[in-house]
């Protein structure tokens, strides 16, 4: 084998050495782009799965767990039940109270019809009232402890084989007892003494003035 002279053998080298530099530069440069190359695959994948906008190290999450959705309709089935529940108690208060108005206006009606007397006063069972058959009214006169005084006790209610819920206004008042009203009036009116005008002095005023009338006549003919 030939040997190079001396002058080329440095020229060689150099040589060599130049392209085995820039031989590890390419490898480097190709390695270095896979590298990129492989983490750009990864960041685009973890884009995929956890979606764009969410931080890493969360995980991804494509939906909700059976046990969510079960916690999430029993809370939905829970509240629905507490807000009907109160707007069903908040209408039931609304008719109580409509009707309790009702009833109260019945019976102060008929408390006025008794001591009115367009009504005999005496104690009535139950007895649907005229302008409102759905309602019934009773009423109840006893004696009290003060002489010539009653109790009168009106209660109104509404008719239970019509209403389920039951509603009753009870008014009572002491009143003067009527048979008695009736005989002091009686009483009275024959106490009384009947005035008449007498005849006597109308009469009289007759006389008089005739009287006078014939004077006056009497003393005109003397001074004729």
């Amino acid at each position: 084998m030939t040997s190079l002279p001396r002058r080329y053998r440095g020229a060689s080298f150099r040589l060599a050495a130049h392209r085995g530099v820039r031989f590890r530069l390419a490898v480097s440069r190709v390695r270095a782009e896979k590298d990129n190359l492989g983490r750009r695959a990864c960041r685009v994948a973890r884009r995929r799965a956890a979606g764009r906008g969410v931080p890493r190290g969360m995980g991804a999450r494509r939906g909700l767990s059976l046990l969510e959705v079960v916690l999430a309709i029993a809370i939905l089935g829970g509240s629905l039940a507490v807000v009907g529940e109160a707007v069903r108690l908040g209408t039931q208060a609304a008719a109580d109270s409509r009707e309790t108005t009702m009833a109260q206006l019945l019976c102060e009606t008929k408390m006025a019809e008794l001591t009115a007397g367009m009504q005999m006063l005496q104690t009535s069972s139950f007895t649907p009232v005229e302008v409102a058959p759905d309602w019934q009214y009773a009423v109840g006169v006893e004696p009290v402890s003060q002489a010539g005084l009653v109790s009168i006790t009106v209660t109104v209610q509404r008719d239970p084989t019509i209403h389920t819920r039951p509603i009753s206004v009870t008014l009572m008042r002491w009143m003067i007892d009527p048979e008695l009203a009736a005989d002091l009036e009686a009483e009275a009116a024959a106490n009384t003494p009947s005035s008449s005008t007498p005849a006597t002095g109308t009469s009289g005023s007759s006389p008089t003035g005739s009287g006078t009338g014939g004077t006056g006549g009497t003393g005109g003919t003397g001074n004729g």
